[in-house]
């Protein structure tokens, strides 16, 4: 189900959905088996800043009911279907919650972008007094070794003057996060996607700056960078792993 009960601006993936579809990896299964051996109860989660459900679908099979919020549109849009889980257009609020009546609370890549303050106060209103927030994050851009220098030169070279200064926080990989909750030592995660050529492509053209580009030029950023890319990449039949390292905060109230 996907209903509005907020107005809000689009944020600044609102332009490329179908990209960040196809690209953005999912967060695995491991980090999700981990908090189903930390919460107390699986009756309610809220997956605040879902995107497309990357990681409210997978919630969905540990908990009887999923409320998943993001402040696209399309985004939302673009969600997975599940019986069990309601999008909802809205930002770090979320006024369909009652007091004290959510068991799990997720952030995934997203905690860069908002008023944490306004979250984590919304965080302790809805959670239940056992209740557990988890946030993760990767930087984006640590991904491949073959390709990570690449990588590096495009943002650098390219796109770093595009990109606002949340993004900061991904690339320092979470370290300067407030996280003003009991802190829950997990293991490491990690999370991987066999990739196509075309596939870091899109990767690349849904990040916020490449989205940016093209709004002030009208154009896409891949002609600056597509023969540094393929070169870098090597034999285009080939395909590579990518692996992401989830940064990851859980803790409870």
């Amino acid at each position: 189900m996907y209903d509005q009960p907020i107005k809000v601006k689009n944020n600044e993936y609102s332009a490329c959905p179908n990209k960040y579809l196809k690209s953005r990896p999912d967060y695995g299964i491991e980090i999700f088996d981990f908090l189903a051996t930390v919460i107390h109860d699986n009756n309610l989660a809220w997956d605040c800043a879902t995107g497309n459900g990357q990681a409210a679908k997978t919630l969905a099979k540990y908990f009887n009911n999923v409320i998943a919020t993001d402040a696209s549109e399309s985004q939302l849009k673009k969600a997975v279907y599940k019986e069990n889980i309601t999008y909802l257009q809205t930002n770090e609020l979320n006024p369909h919650l009652e007091n004290n009546s959510v068991d799990l609370i997720t952030v995934a890549s997203a905690i860069h972008w908002m008023d944490q303050k306004l979250f984590y106060e919304e965080a302790r209103r809805v959670l239940k007094p056992n209740g557990t927030i988890a946030i993760w994050g990767y930087t984006g851009k640590n991904i491949n070794k073959s390709m990570d220098s690449t990588l590096d030169s495009i943002i650098n070279k390219h796109l770093k003057p595009y990109y606002s200064d949340n993004i900061n926080m991904a690339f320092s990989a979470y370290s300067n996060l407030d996280f003003p909750f009991k802190k829950i030592e997990s293991p490491i995660f990690i999370t991987q996607k066999l990739y196509q050529f075309s596939d870091l492509v899109d990767y690349i053209l849904s990040w916020s700056a490449s989205q940016k580009y093209l709004t002030i030029h009208n154009q896409s950023p891949l002609f600056l960078f597509e023969d540094e890319l393929k070169s870098a990449w090597g034999d285009l039949t080939q395909k590579k792993l990518m692996t992401w390292n989830l940064n990851t905060y859980i803790g409870t109230l």
